[in-house]
């Protein structure tokens, strides 16, 4: 689990450098002056994506040693809109679904439990998730709603 979670927290910072470079490139594709820069910002670019390949190929490995993981792995990854990143976040920030007692705590740690939104003697609004949460599983593409339509 240690090594899981380990890889992941490398994919992510990967993933962040990729991003930049990528982003650099694409601001400053139009300066004359900054051709070359823009050149090595898309090679560096190419190799981090190598390396973030080679990270989900070792997190895949890390998956499959453990059975456990695995089984959960798959059962996440065949619900609509879990995909093997949201699957191992999971994972690592649940120690395999062993840090909570229930689904709805985990609901409640990334912020997507639904909470009425009422204030004093007022009863207005909906029931939606809170700001706050763990960001970074609540964010990652949709998973956060997916999850919390599977609980109710």
């Amino acid at each position: 689990m240690r090594k899981l979670k380990s890889l992941a927290t490398e994919r992510a910072r990967l993933v962040r450098q990729l991003a930049a470079n990528k982003a650099f490139a694409t601001d400053h594709k139009s300066s004359e002056g900054e051709r070359e820069q823009v050149g090595r910002a898309l090679e560096l670019a190419a190799l981090i994506q190598t390396f973030i390949d080679r990270v989900e190929k070792d997190m895949e490995e890390a998956v499959k040693a453990d059975v456990e993981v695995m089984t959960n792995y798959s059962l996440l990854t065949s619900i609509k809109g879990i995909g093997p990143v949201n699957a191992v976040a999971a994972i690592v920030s649940t120690d395999n679904f062993r840090a909570f007692d229930n689904p709805r705590q985990y609901a409640c740690y990334i912020g997507v439990a639904p909470f009425p939104n009422t204030s004093g003697t007022s009863v207005r609004g909906r029931t939606k998730g809170v700001k706050a949460g763990h960001g970074g599983h609540k964010g990652q593409n949709n998973a956060g709603r997916t999850l919390r339509n599977n609980i109710r």
